[in-house]
């Protein structure tokens, strides 16, 4: 099996999300979910499934999922710095705090989309931005 090791069991995943987003009308939940984003069928809310996961190596904390009205595409938000930490200077990377978006195909798979957005507004050590909540 995918991800399993001879012997040894499944690899250990996140044990907690911090935030889930459902959209009840087309029967899927996204999960901003310690170092993934989680997109889960729950079309059946007794059991829901987890059908896609995607993982970004630039997002330090997967903060937040928002899905677009036509539930096509689903942002996730890092919360690189915590909140607390600085994280727009100058020096910073662009893809460090910010939002990535993710298309969802047909499959209800997710591709990455063009790039990563983020505020231009550099920031110095005594001031504080982060993407949040997108």
């Amino acid at each position: 099996m995918i991800g399993e090791e001879q012997g040894a069991g499944p690899r250990p995943g996140p044990t907690q999300c911090h935030d889930i987003t459902v959209y009840p009308a087309v029967g899927l939940a996204g999960g901003a979910c310690e170092g993934y984003g989680f997109l889960l069928d729950i079309r059946d809310p007794v059991n829901p499934r987890r059908i896609a996961a995607v993982a970004d190596s630039n997002f330090s904390y997967w903060h937040s999922a928002t899905f677009n009205n036509a539930a096509t595409k689903v942002l996730f938000s890092d919360e690189w710095g915590g909140g607390g930490q600085p994280k727009c200077r100058v020096t910073d990377p662009k893809e460090w705090g910010a939002n990535a978006i993710f298309a969802i195909t047909p499959d209800r798979q997710m591709q990455f989309q063009s790039g990563y957005y983020k505020l231009p507004a550099p920031q110095t050590a005594q001031e504080n931005c982060v993407a949040h909540n997108g």
